[in-house]
Order: C-alpha cells, then structure tokens, then sequence
C-alpha cells in the first residue's frame, strides 16, 4: 500500500512540479512577449519619426532654393523676365543646394535624391512660377497705371 502510495505520490508531486514549471515559463514567455511588443514598438515609433525627418529635410532640400529663387524673381515685377531666366535662377539654386547637400547620411541622400528629382521637372517648375510671374507683373502694371 505504500508502495502504491509512493507511486501516485511521486506522480502527484511531479505533476504539480510540472504545472509550476510550465506556470514559470509561461509567465517568463509572457513577460519576454510584452517587453518585445514595447521594445518593438519603441523601434517603430524611432522608424517613423526618423523616416519623417528625412523627408522633412528633402522637401526643405528643394523648398528652400526654390522659395529663395522665386522670392528674388517676385522682387523684379517691373522688369520683363523670361521662362528662361526663371529656369536659370531655379537652376543654380538647385546646383548651389546639391554642392551643400556632401554627406553621406541618410537625409543629404534624401536631398540630393530631391534635388535630383527637381533639377528633373525644373521645365514645369519653371512654367509654373513663370506662369504666375506674369500674373503678378500684370498686376502690378495695370496699379501703377492707374
């Protein structure tokens, strides 16, 4: 009889060491789970916000020699400037920001990659601002005028 005893006791007992050990691992797992959610989350929130930056500095990249260019063609609204002369400010601006942009971090990539992108449509940027140009000159004429 306490031989069966033993046995069922020893049954018993590796039973219950089982459960607590599965218990232990589970919540080691549970615990190793919810720091790995925060550690990934923490990992995503640096990706996005990094990722942002990035782009915040290429648009700036190419906004700013852009803005500098049109600020100074805007300054001239008596004088007859061409779409030409336009492509030719917007382009040195784009030129003197890519000489600028010489790291080999991830946001000079980004601008230059910008800048490249813009020396690409610099006929339509041009048109556009041109475009606009005349609209003001115009304007601009016809108050002098009266």
């Amino acid at each position: 009889m306490i031989k069966n005893n033993g046995t069922e006791l020893a049954e018993m007992a590796a039973k219950k060491t089982g459960e607590k050990i599965d218990d232990i691992f589970g919540k080691l797992e549970k615990l190793a789970n919810d720091e790995t959610d925060k550690i990934t989350a923490t990992v995503h929130e640096y990706i996005d916000s990094t990722s942002q930056q990035v782009v915040d500095e290429a648009v700036n990249g190419i906004m700013a020699p852009i803005d500098d260019a049109v600020s100074g063609i805007f300054n001239y609204t008596d004088e007859a400037i061409t779409q030409e002369h336009i492509h030719e400010i917007i382009s040195d601006k784009l030129n003197i920001a890519a000489g600028s942009n010489d790291g080999d971090d991830l946001a000079s990539i980004a601008r230059n990659y910008a800048v490249n992108l813009a020396n690409e449509k610099i006929s339509e940027i041009s048109e556009i601002i041109y475009n606009q140009y005349i609209t003001v000159a115009d304007g601009a004429r016809k108050k002098q005028m009266k």
